[in-house]
């Protein structure tokens, strides 16, 4: 009997162990800080390239994290150099 490809015949083990968010197999992306697979090379999010070994615990510092206090210091330069020039 020929073989059906309309009927799905589910995921294999390893697709199931590749994809299960449950056994802790998740790793980092160093640049953006998104959960990923551990057998990713690139990331999904910012398609930058996975180092082997990469980090299973919580990045501190996001890459988000870093544009904000980016524009928090440049709104506060600013600012000071508003009431420097304009106040003295």
């Amino acid at each position: 009997m020929p073989r059906r490809f309309d009927q799905d015949e589910g995921p294999t083990a390893d697709d199931l162990r590749a994809f299960n968010q449950e056994d802790g197999e998740d790793v980092y992306c160093p640049e953006c800080g998104a959960v990923i697979s551990d057998l990713a090379d690139i990331c999904p999010r910012c398609h930058s390239w996975i180092p082997e070994g990469a980090q299973r615990t919580p990045p501190a510092v996001t890459a988000l994290t870093r544009r904000w206090y980016a524009f928090v210091v440049l709104v506060v330069l600013v600012v000071f150099v508003y009431f420097f020039i304009f106040h003295m």
